[in-house]
């Protein structure tokens, strides 16, 4: 019963078509493009192969699907084997610039998701692009923008226009701002143009948009954000005099002034010079009402007739401003308190202050005159450093005791300050019998370094007998000039080589642009490659424009600086719009005995694909030509960015392909050659029995990866061939069982070829124990173990027999018919699979 089971299993093992195992691969897609950059309008390849750890197989992908994202950017043609056979060719078209998908899926493989951009086609004007400095303002400043617009490709590199283009700007909101010029025109041979744009007086702020359109061209926006003052804003009462002295008949003046400010959060304000809370540029015109009142004849009997020294008016704080000034008139030689009030509807205000009236009686004893020491005093306002011309107080007379005084003869006084240069004072002229008279001064654009800002102060001069002055310290708000950043940067996105172009040059405090404080020079570091402009530095100005021109291709980082402030750095590349390169492309494997197809393709100093002015000529030189055969010589046509040739690859290898052609850089490129041999190894015994069944085992594989099913031939000598693989199986292994007949050696050789590779032969001896006899019940050997039945060989007896019953079979269905042959003299053991 043991006996039949294991003969069974035997029989089941021979009738098993193959001995050896099988693996799981992990093949994948390769992909090429041809050429590697596909262009709108024109029509490209990719080929697609399978790949294994990196390496190219020479195997056929069957049922392979490609479908693209999106066909309106990038469309499947035709999809078909090529002729080498391994790899399938599928012939694409660029319809617009962009960036889609295309999806490989076949049946064996993992489907694979592949990037792909289409460019733009550089001979066409496809677009415009649009640029802003700057692009935020503050609602209190500067006012002034400029705008550029320049011509490129789909890929957004420059172009120069083939004829005149006509722009057309235009802004989602007129009423934040407004353009100087809407029709701008790109002339012919140029690639921009540009304007300017203000910020208008309206107040509006927010965020709008500047458009740019040109005919058959996609339009083109830039985002501008105007800043509201986001601060709780007041408006203050400032009075400056707390007695006005009204001994003129023809009566007094007293000022009103009021300044919008930051909310000081204070309730109570203990004098009338009381400095609390920073000013403000207003952003609109904002409307003060002020009414003036006295207590001189709240118990007297008056006419109907009478005058009585009260009043009502309005001011107005101008956009671009922060104070408002107007005056009101006091009863002569009547003493008592005047009460002035002023109220706003945005921001909300309500604010009053009084003023006492006051005048000396020369018939009173000890009364105060004019016949003793005056002092000028000056009384100051919050200052703000607005580059403008500026109210910063009054100037009134005082005697010894501290009573105001009206002068008796007319005073020119000189105004010092601390740093006169920062704020210039205007000279003040108080004329006789008057009591006081407005200060206004050059303000600066910031604060300069070294200042106290909290005691800044002011010293008026008097050059008059019996006439002195009091020092009067005041506060300055502002930006500091330690706050300041020099900021260049070109006007336009993109820089054409042998070109000119606009450098704009300007300042920033806390990241809002500011004007420049003082005057000053420009310089520019050395450059090969820009020649820029220098020049001078007016206080004042906001935007500096420079005039600049690339000599050259390339880049390089340029130092602008102004005296009192810290460099600014810019990097600025210059690009060319004639091809700059060419680019030889190709498999990165290539088997030998298949030719391979070579693109050679045209590039500009970015990259990017772009088409030829002229008939680009090429020559190449192959550094071991045993190893590849290619043309000498290649032309890109005019108005074309690549072209193909074949190179057929001669022997394994690897070589070097240099590319000239004038007015290009050399390209070179390495090339591996390998061949289609497969690398085989024989795995036999080394020593057997006499009669002794032993397995032989080979291995195929190129670049250390198995190759299945390859065809394998056996051929033994000195052995019976009982069974074999006459492919290799997925781990690219082919199993033989043979049974040594030699009583010396058995030769075994097999050869091994594939559909696309070459043959490869291989052979071992083994040797045989010549001083036993064969013997059923041998030892085992620790290399190979026969298989016995009662101490039988079961190969013996099964393979005569199936040979027997094959042989009836084929008979009764008519298949062979047996002859009687005379046997050959001295026959040799060799046997073919």
């Amino acid at each position: 019963m043991k006996v039949g089971i294991i003969l069974v299993l035997v029989v089941m093992s021979i009738l098993t078509p193959s001995l050896s195992y099988g693996a799981v691969t992990d093949t994948e897609f390769g992909t090429r493009f041809i050429p590697s950059m596909i262009v709108q309008d024109r029509e490209g390849m990719m080929q697609v192969f399978t790949k294994q750890g990196g390496t190219l197989l020479p195997e056929k992908i069957n049922g392979l699907t490609v479908t693209s994202l999106d066909s309106s950017i990038l469309r499947i043609l035709t999809v078909k084997n090529s002729e080498s056979g391994f790899t399938t060719e599928i012939t694409l078209k660029g319809i617009k610039a962009g960036d889609t998908k295309l999806f490989l899926a076949a049946p064996g493989f993992t489907s694979l998701e592949l990037p792909v951009t289409v460019y733009g086609n550089v001979l066409t004007q496809e677009q415009l692009l649009i640029k802003v400095v700057p692009d935020t303002f503050s609602s209190d400043g500067p006012f002034r923008g400029l705008v550029s617009v320049q011509l490129t490709d789909g890929d957004g590199f420059p172009v120069r226009a083939s004829e005149d283009v006509n722009v057309l700007l235009s802004v989602a909101n007129s009423k934040i701002l407004e353009i100087f010029q809407k029709n701008i025109v790109i002339k012919k041979g140029e690639y921009f143009t540009g304007t300017h744009f203000t910020i208008r007086d309206s107040g509006s702020t927010g965020k709008t948009t500047i458009y740019a359109t040109g005919q058959g061209m996609e339009a083109k926006s830039y985002d501008i954000t105007v800043d509201k003052q986001e601060e709780d804003l007041e408006i203050k009462l400032y009075l400056l005099q707390e007695r006005i002295n009204t001994f003129t008949q023809g009566g007094s003046v007293g000022h009103i002034i009021v300044l919008l400010q930051k909310d000081s959060d204070s309730n109570t304000r203990t004098s009338s010079n009381s400095n609390d809370g920073e000013p403000v540029v207003a952003d609109k015109d904002i409307t003060v009402k002020y009414k003036v009142t006295n207590d001189i004849f709240t118990n007297g009997n008056i006419s109907p007739n009478a005058i009585l020294g009260e009043s009502v008016g309005t001011m107005t704080i101008k956009k671009g401003s922060y104070w408002a000034h107007d005056t009101f008139t006091l009863l002569g030689g009547q003493s008592g308190e005047y009460l002035v009030t002023i109220t706003s509807g945005d921001p909300l205000t309500l604010d009053t202050l009084t003023v006492e009236a006051t005048f000396y009686d020369q018939n009173v004893p000890n009364a105060p005159s004019n016949d003793g020491d005056r002092f000028v005093k000056f009384e100051g306002l919050p200052i703000f450093t607005t580059g403008n011309k500026e109210l910063i107080g009054i100037l009134h007379l005082e005697d010894e005791t501290g009573f105001p005084i009206n002068a008796d003869k007319n005073l020119e006084i000189t105004i010092d300050s601390s740093d006169n240069e920062f704020l210039s004072i205007d000279p003040v002229f108080l004329q006789l019998g008057s009591g006081t008279a407005l200060v206004f001064a050059q303000v600066g654009h910031s604060i300069p370094d070294g200042i106290d800002s909290d005691e800044f102060e002011i010293n008026p001069v008097v050059e008059v007998e019996d006439e002195s002055a009091t020092t009067t310290e005041v506060e300055i708000f502002g930006p500091d000039e330690e706050s300041h950043k020099l900021v260049a940067e070109p006007l336009i996105e993109k820089i054409l080589a042998n070109s000119e172009f606009p450098i704009v040059v300007y300042l920033t405090d806390d990241g809002e642009v500011t004007k420049f404080s003082k005057n000053s020079n420009l310089f520019v570091s050395p450059s090969e490659i820009f020649d820029i402009e220098t020049k001078p530095v007016v206080s004042g100005e906001d935007l500096i424009m420079i005039d600049a021109f690339a000599t050259d291709q390339g880049s390089e980082t340029l130092v602008f600086s102004v005296n009192y402030l810290e460099d600014a750095k810019v990097t600025l590349e210059s690009l060319l719009l004639k091809p700059a390169n060419i680019v030889i492309e190709h498999s990165d494997t290539i088997f030998t005995g298949t030719n391979d197809v070579f693109s050679i393709q045209l590039l500009n100093s970015q990259g990017l694909p772009v088409f030829a002015t002229e008939d680009v000529e090429i020559n190449f030189v192959v550094n071991d030509e045993s190893l590849l055969q290619i043309p000498a010589t290649a032309t890109i046509k005019k108005g074309d960015y690549f072209t193909l040739f074949d190179a057929g690859p001669k022997a394994a290898g690897t070589t070097v392909i240099t590319a000239l052609s004038e007015g290009f850089p050399i390209s070179s490129t390495t090339v591996q050659l390998k061949s289609l041999t497969p690398i085989l190894e024989l795995d036999t015994p080394k020593l057997v029995e006499n009669g002794e069944v032993f397995t032989a085992k080979i291995a195929a594989k190129q670049d250390q990866i198995p190759l299945p099913g390859m065809k394998v031939k056996w051929q033994v000598e000195g052995g019976i061939l009982q069974m074999a693989d006459k492919k290799t199986g997925s781990t690219g292994e082919a199993v033989a069982s043979i049974m040594s007949t030699s009583d010396k050696q058995i030769k075994i050789h097999a050869i091994v070829s594939g559909s696309y590779y070459s043959p490869s032969e291989i052979s071992n001896t083994v040797r045989v124990n010549a001083t036993s006899e064969f013997l059923a019940f041998a030892e085992e050997e620790t290399e190979f173990t026969k298989l016995e039945i009662g101490g039988i060989d079961p190969v013996i007896i099964i393979v005569p027999i199936m040979i027997v019953l094959m042989g009836y079979m084929l008979m009764k269905k008519g298949v062979i018919k047996i002859k009687n042959t005379p046997a050959a003299p001295n026959p040799v053991q060799i046997q073919e699979v």
